[in-house]
């Protein structure tokens, strides 16, 4: 499945095996980011600034951006930042993984 670029969209979808599930589709735009079958990761954009925290939205803050959406991503920079959020929860997973072994 392909990254939405509309907004209100409601299915999961899958990023490099990060799945996105979205909690809230705009005001704020965010998700719950699952691998397998754990949590891995929340998603928000809200005010303009987007934040990853791991593995829920009481975690450690991850990765932080300004996009252009306020809200919600704008139609042509969704897949760039959730893209950039999959890739600091799947350092966050790999790392965690690696210190419980």
């Amino acid at each position: 499945m392909t990254v939405p670029t509309e907004i209100g969209w409601n299915e999961p979808f899958e990023i490099a095996g990060v799945r996105f599930v979205t909690t809230c589709p705009s005001i704020p735009e965010q998700y719950d980011c699952f691998i397998g079958d754990a949590n891995v990761g929340y998603v928000r954009l809200r005010c303009g600034e987007m934040t990853v925290h791991c593995p829920d939205v009481d975690g450690e803050l991850v990765f932080e951006a300004q996009p252009d959406g306020m809200d919600y991503f704008e139609p042509y920079e969704r897949e760039n930042w959730l893209s950039e959020a999959t890739d600091a929860i799947r350092a966050w997973h790999l790392r965690n993984k690696k210190a419980n072994q």
